[in-house]
Formats: C-alpha cells, sequence, structure tokens
C-alpha cells in the first residue's frame, strides 16, 4: 500500500489544541482516510465498539460549525484505534509542547473511561495491561491535554529512551536487558552487542531476555540476537507483505546486523510488559519457536504471530493533524495471531510474581540440559 504524504515525512502538524476545525474542514479528512485505509478498516466497524467509534467520527464531521482541534484528532484516534493496532494513532505529543512533571494516576485510574485521559490510550481490544502502561509513558503530554488542552501544565523534558544494552549478572542466571531495537546508531548497537554476548559466553548460565518496554524497532538488530540462541536454519518462516493485507507476502532472510560464530546453548526466558511491541513481540515468537524459551510477564502491546510496522507520518488534508499508518505486515510461523497468555490486568507487575516464574522456569530448565 502506499503512503501519499501531505506534506514533508518528518513535518509537525502546525495546529495547537484550541485551533478551530470547519465542518468542510472535517469532511475532508474522514474522505481521506476512508480512501487511504480501505477495508482495513471496514472489518473494524463489525462490533459495538467499532460501531461507535465510527459514529461518533461522523457526528463530529456533521456537527455545524466548528469544532476545536483536540476534539477533532480525539474522534479520529478513536476511530483508528478500533483496529487494536497500536502502530496506528494520532501523536499527540505534537498537539503540544508543554509536559507535566505531576505523576500519573494510578493504572485503574487511567482507564477510567469516565476520565479525558482514557482516550488518548490505544482502543479497548488492547489488554489493559498495555493501554495502561502506554498512558503512564505519555502521561508527561496526556495529562496536559487531558485538562482540555489548557495552557497548563510545567515544562519540563521527557526521560529520554535508554539505548544501550546490559547484562546484569544474578548469580545463577543472566538477564540481557535490550531497552530498544531501534534507538542508538546501528555502530552504537554492534559494539554493545558484541560486548554483552561475550559476557554471555562467559557466564555459561541460563538467560533471561528482558524487553521490558521495549517498543521494537529494526529487524537486523532483532535477527543478531535471534541468532544468539539459535542458528537460521531453526528460526521460524517469517514473512512480509503489505500493510493492505493483499495476500501477497514474501519470505524474509536472516539479515542480522551482526553475526556470532557459535550459539549460546543455554535455556532462555523473556520477560515482557505492556509496552513491549513490534519487533520485540516477533523475537519473543521467534525465541519461543526455535529453543523453547519460556516468555513471561504481562500482555504487551501486540499479538503471537505477527504485528504491523513501519508506521509513517501523515498529514490529513483538511484539519492538518498528524497520524501514523503502517504501511507493511509480518507474519511468524504458521499459527493466526493470538493474544500472549500472559497476566492482563491493568495493575499487572512484571516485577513480581511473573518475574519469579521466569526464575523458576530457568533454573528447572538449566536442570534439564544435556551437558
Amino acid at each position: 500500500m502506499v503512503l501519499f504524504l501531505m506534506g514533508a515525512a518528518n513535518s509537525v502538524a502546525q495546529v495547537g489544541p484550541g485551533d478551530a476545525i470547519g465542518a468542510e474542514v472535517r469532511k475532508a479528512d474522514v474522505a481521506f482516510l476512508d480512501s487511504l485505509l480501505g477495508p482495513r478498516m471496514t472489518a473494524s466497524i463489525q462490533d459495538a465498539a467499532g460501531l461507535a467509534a465510527r459514529n461518533a467520527l461522523v457526528d463530529m464531521m456533521l456537527r455545524a460549525g466548528d469544532v476545536q482541534c483536540l476534539e477533532w484528532a480525539l474522534a479520529v484516534h478513536g476511530w483508528l484505534r478500533v483496529a487494536g493496532d497500536a502502530h496506528m494513532r494520532v501523536p499527540f505529543d505534537r498537539l503540544t509542547a508543554l509536559r507535566t512533571d505531576a505523576p500519573a494516576p494510578a493504572p485503574l485510574e487511567l482507564l477510567n473511561p469516565a476520565m479525558p485521559w482514557s482516550r488518548f490510550g490505544p482502543g479497548e481490544s488492547v489488554a489493559p495491561s498495555a493501554r495502561a502502561a502506554w498512558l503512564a509513558r505519555t502521561w508527561p503530554w496526556v495529562g496536559v491535554l487531558g485538562a482540555n488542552g489548557e495552557e497548563a501544565g510545567v515544562a519540563s523534558s521527557v526521560q529520554a529512551e535508554s539505548l544501550g544494552m546490559t547484562i546484569e549478572d544474578h548469580g545463577a542466571f543472566q538477564r540481557w536487558v535490550i531497552p530498544s531495537f531501534g534507538s542508538g546508531s546501528d555502530r552504537q548497537f554492534i559494539r554493545s552487542f558484541r560486548r554483552c554476548v561475550r559476557r554471555l559466553r562467559r557466564a555459561a548460565s541460563p538467560v533471561m531476555v528482558d524487553l521490558r518496554g521495549n517498543l521494537g524497532g529494526y529487524r537486523t538488530r532483532r535477527h543478531a540476537v535471534l541468532g544468539v540462541f539459535a542458528s537460521p536454519s531453526a528460526w521460524p518462516e517469517e514473512r512480509e507483505g503489505a500493510w493492505s493485507m493483499d495476500g501477497r507476502f514474501d519470505v524474509v532472510p536472516a539479515m542480522p546486523i551482526a553475526r556470532v560464530r557459535r550459539v549460546i546453548d543455554a535455556p532462555v526466558a523473556v520477560m515482557l510488559d505492556g509496552l513491549s511491541f513490534s519487533a520485540s513481540l516477533l523475537l519473543a515468537d521467534a525465541l519461543e519457536h526455535s529453543v523453547g524459551a519460556g516468555v513471561f510477564g504481562c500482555a504487551p502491546l501486540g499479538l503471537h504471530g505477527g504485528c504491523s510496522g513501519n508506521p509513517e507520518p501523515v498529514l490529513l488534508p483538511g484539519s492538518g493533524i498528524e497520524v501514523l499508518i503502517p504501511n507493511r505486515q509480518t507474519e511468524l510461523g504458521s499459527a493466526p495471531p493470538a493474544p500472549f497468555a500472559l497476566p492482563d490486568d491493568a495493575g499487572c507487575d512484571a516485577a513480581g510474581a511473573e518475574w519469579n516464574r521466569a526464575i523458576l522456569w530457568l533454573l528447572s530448565a538449566d536442570l534439564k540440559q544435556a551437558r
């Protein structure tokens, strides 16, 4: 599927939360979205939530007079999020330069439908653990916009995403912390990757691959980590096609950005949380399939078996509001996409009972390894 970008790909919509959006402008936005998304969204209006979101969008489109930009952005986002794809959304951080230092509410309060900020997160088809985690992460700007976009908030810096991978020695096992597959340069990744692999090889003990908070990134980096534990001949088949799901998929060859001379033969557990997504979940799938890794933690933003990818910014032609739309779809293995069998409650703590369960699994798996 080709995305027709309305303006430069990296441009930011020149609109603010309180700007007026006229009726004709709103109609142009909806017509464009319908032509862009086509049957992919048609399938999303077959249930009550989808119908309600579509009706809310159309009702606001037909409302006489102007509406505020933030109100229109929320209606558009409400429609997009019924697809259950966290790659497809309105990036609300583009609508305000303000950030708040105020702490985020408790998880259940974040998801309370009576509160305004609940509308900024992923749709209800996404696990509560992931929706709450997403809102907590984006609270610095959601907390501002949730106050109706008023100039109420504290200008502050948002904590930067960690770039580096680390190895934490837990005695009986090693924890490989991978914060992102997309941050930093390739050179930084390769240097950190090789340092981590050397430490894992010296330790010769079970490995926990910690993907909590890892929202994804580049396939080449994901393949590099997978190649540490399994040779490409053991990987599940990976296929990629257009996000429009036209049925045409190509097999993806192994393309690690860095390789190892021999795989590490050790028990592997994977830790996920509500912010694990995209490349992280494809890696968890592949490790489970190829080396029998155990997967633990909280239900993440996506599903087993595949995900969309490469979200691109698109400016709506009428309002100038920016939306993110994926343009690729990846499938892994032969089973259809399905939720991870992990706790999904809003207050799920991947550092609690699931952490202990992962350690017990790792240590008992080590006892079963042929030495």
